[in-house]
């Protein structure tokens, strides 16, 4: 037996355990890694559904853009449509002409697709606080008059009539040069 040999046999149990204490730190250092590669794996994955989630949201929001781009191209196309018409294109969209071309009568509401306010409207309904009044109008015939200016044509004459007897009183019409003497 060499020399060599015989040193190998003597240090064969102190190299066996050395080559022991080898493997099981390389066991630790393995396990060891293998943590840190897990976590840094699993960190790795949620990063990427966290990603994949934004990519989704981002693909929604495209969409949602597609279509409000869609809708604005529409609007732009009617502004652009809408830019050449004149204020007389306007009128005749308000403007509502009969079958035989004659203008609509505006006293009767009842076939006019346009009528007139309420207020502007003819009427002969009168309010209640004179319907007394009125119906005394309406015997003489100006139930019409009362109906759109508020007073009867009895009263007017009545008015008149007073305004003459006073200007009598003060010595005739004073304003007028004729009578100024």
């Amino acid at each position: 037996m060499s020399s060599v040999e015989e040193k190998l046999e003597k240090n064969k149990d102190a190299l066996m355990k050395k080559i022991e204490s080898v493997e099981t730190n390389l066991g630790k250092i393995a396990r060891f890694l293998k943590k840190g590669f897990d976590k840094q794996f699993a960190s790795v994955d949620k990063k990427f559904a966290s990603v994949d989630k934004k990519f989704a949201s981002i693909k929604i929001n495209i969409d949602t853009l597609r279509t409000i781009d869609a809708e604005l191209e529409t609007k732009y196309d009617y502004l652009k449509k809408m830019e050449n018409i004149t204020s007389r294109d306007i009128r005749n969209l308000y403007k509502k002409v009969d079958v035989n071309d004659k203008p609509i009568d505006r006293s009767s509401p009842s076939t006019n697709a346009r009528a007139l306010p309420e207020k502007f409207q003819y009427s002969p309904s009168v309010p209640s606080s004179r319907a007394s009044s009125s119906s005394r109008a309406s015997a003489r015939g100006s139930s019409s008059l009362y109906a759109l200016f508020g007073t009867k044509s009895s009263e007017n004459k009545a008015r008149a009539k007073s305004t003459q007897t006073f200007n009598a009183r003060r010595g005739g019409r004073r304003h007028t040069r004729k009578n100024k003497k």
